[in-house]
């Protein structure tokens, strides 16, 4: 265990990344379809009679308490649109256009499972958990929002979601059949474990926790961890910007320039499912591939990320639980 003094020194001044800090979600252009939404979309009336028997469903289902406490939230607002958003984009933290104050709310697209007609909602049974799966992923964005060192700060989320990530983010990798130098797969895992902890989490690049960290997911020595600094070093102050410079790191340690952004992003929804490209850079996103295959509401391509990192996934996801349960 890394002491309080070391920890914190790693951490620094830890802020969340919100999609406005995302490189790949700068360049779809997209931010303008978001507040169109959330301006033209019918906002659930939660008080409405008929939605009890939604709340049933919540409530019958949920896999912690605290997602019925989300549900009732007034800053959690569920919407309706004529069309859907993407499906990277179904839980989301947002100001809020028509509040005075445009205060941040957490904004929950249920376009394609509650139903308005007649002043009534109505839901069927079956999408009961994938309602809950949005609520868990709203409680986690919150935390994370209002008090980021409390949920990425905490040991346990920091140790498996590191390990998750690292894991698919290898499998990926070794998917794009890259040859010709050894130990890809370790040298993968250690510069995906090191990514992951400074520019999705926020640690500091040269902390001891983040470096001994991503030794140990990657199995690597001392000496072949030397080699990977000396051939990157000269990209050092800029490899960890985006996902983007981090993929221009890689391509000159493995010595390749098959690995390019758009085929890591491509492969990776390929594998782990539409909609889960921002995944690759912000916490939430990421945390959301998790709890979308922990709850089993088939949003992604659970089976693959249950085989690659089965129960890393899970303990992050329990863990997010657990911070979750003592924060609402």
């Amino acid at each position: 265990m890394y002491s309080p003094q070391i920890i914190q020194e790693a951490r620094g001044n830890m802020k969340a990344k919100s999609y406005k800090d995302s490189f790949l979600f700068q360049m779809s252009g997209i931010g303008n379809e978001i507040t169109n939404f959330i301006l033209s979309a019918h906002r659930v009336d939660k008080t409405n009679a008929s939605f009890e028997d939604i709340r049933y469903e919540v409530s019958h289902q949920q896999v912690t308490s605290t997602l019925m406490t989300m549900l009732n939230k007034n800053n959690i607002i569920l919407l309706i649109g004529e069309r859907p958003l993407p499906r990277s984009l179904k839980v989301f933290l947002a100001a809020d256009p028509k509040d005075p104050n445009r205060a941040g709310k957490i904004f929950i697209d249920v376009t394609e499972i509650i139903i308005y007609e007649n002043n009534a909602y109505s839901m069927n049974r079956k999408f009961g958990i994938i309602l809950v799966s949005y609520l868990l992923s709203a409680m986690n964005i919150l935390i994370y929002h209002v008090q980021p060192d409390r949920m990425v700060g905490n040991a346990t989320v920091m140790k498996y979601s590191t390990e998750a990530f690292a894991k698919l983010f290898a499998y990926i990798i070794d998917y794009l059949r890259i040859g010709g130098v050894d130990l890809v797969r370790q040298k993968c895992l250690y510069m995906a474990a090191w990514y992951w902890s400074v520019s999705v989490i926020g640690y500091q690049r040269d902390s001891e926790s983040t470096l001994v960290r991503a030794k140990k997911i990657s199995g690597l020595d001392d000496q072949n961890i030397k080699r990977i600094e000396y051939s990157i070093d000269h990209m050092r102050d800029n490899m960890f910007d985006n996902i983007s410079t981090f993929v221009k790191t890689l391509q000159v340690l493995l010595k390749t320039e098959k690995l390019t952004l758009d085929a890591v992003v491509n492969k990776w929804m390929f594998l782990l499912g539409t909609g889960t490209q921002y995944g690759l850079e912000l916490y939430e996103s990421f945390a959301s591939i998790c709890i979308y295959a922990f709850t089993g509401s088939y949003l992604n391509n659970q089976n693959t990320i249950d085989k690659i990192a089965g129960p890393e996934m899970i303990e992050f996801v329990k863990a997010i639980m657990k911070v979750g349960s003592d924060s609402i």
